[in-house]
């Protein structure tokens, strides 16, 4: 009787550790799928998150040309077509590439930008030839660092498009971003990106402005919001 008891202790207690033991690795298994599901949104959400930015980013530069180059409605200073800067109507009807005027505005060299104590980004505007078109496409670089160093799969490029609309004070603007394999990818042809992101937005020429909108730089003479007075300078309106 004595030894049944004992071997049913045992078979107990074998059967609890087996359980806990199943138990233990069900939980490891679980803690690996969602520590690998984690990683994989994360990644997945850092892309997007850095793809609407760079879009953005695309948009600001537009909008900063429009206002430094002096372009009010209706003719928005065209939209240039090659590096000569031959300029065409913006069209009503379609978007047309406005990269061109970017690039030929010589507003944006290389430029670096500091995120915080460990990431930044290097943005330039180029032109690739691609074969396949027989014509260089323009493009901005953006290239996200860490610690200064390169980081391979953090790189993006981005395109920005115009079109008039039957309002002449409002240009629709559409700035798409795309991510590239690799940093030596700048020169695949559009169609080639795996991923992308774009904004769109009405932009309305405001001059002249509110006198409430003053201090924002958006008329001709302005008084700042520390106290100054008489600043007098060329200021082209407000998008």
């Amino acid at each position: 009787m004595l030894f049944n008891c004992i071997k049913s202790d045992k078979g107990i207690a074998l059967v609890a550790v087996l359980g806990i033991s199943l138990i233990l690795m069900g939980a490891a298994m679980a803690l690996g799928l969602s520590a690998g599901f984690f990683g994989t949104t994360t990644k997945i959400t850092r892309e997007i998150d850095q793809m609407r930015f760079v879009a953005d980013f695309g948009l600001e530069n537009y909008r900063y040309y429009l206002w430094n180059q002096g372009c009010p409605p209706p003719g928005w200073c065209s939209a240039e077509t090659d590096e000569n800067g031959t300029k065409q109507e913006i069209p009503q009807d379609r978007y047309a590439s406005v990269m061109w005027n970017l690039k030929n505005s010589n507003l944006f060299p290389a430029q670096n930008f500091s995120i915080d104590d460990h990431f930044s980004f290097q943005h330039h505007i180029a032109k690739n030839y691609i074969s396949a078109y027989g014509a260089y496409i323009i493009k901005g670089h953006v290239h996200f660092r860490k610690d200064g160093s390169w980081v391979d799969d953090r790189n993006y490029d981005y395109t920005v498009y115009a079109k008039r609309g039957p309002n002449p004070k409002i240009l629709y603007v559409v700035s798409t971003s795309m991510k590239r394999r690799k940093i030596g990818d700048a020169s695949l042809p559009v169609e080639r990106y795996p991923k992308r992101s774009s904004v769109e937005v009405a932009l309305h020429f405001s001059l002249p402005c509110p006198e409430e909108y003053k201090q924002f730089g958006q008329c001709p003479s302005k008084t700042g919001e520390s106290g100054e007075i008489g600043v007098q300078t060329q200021l082209f309106g407000g998008y």
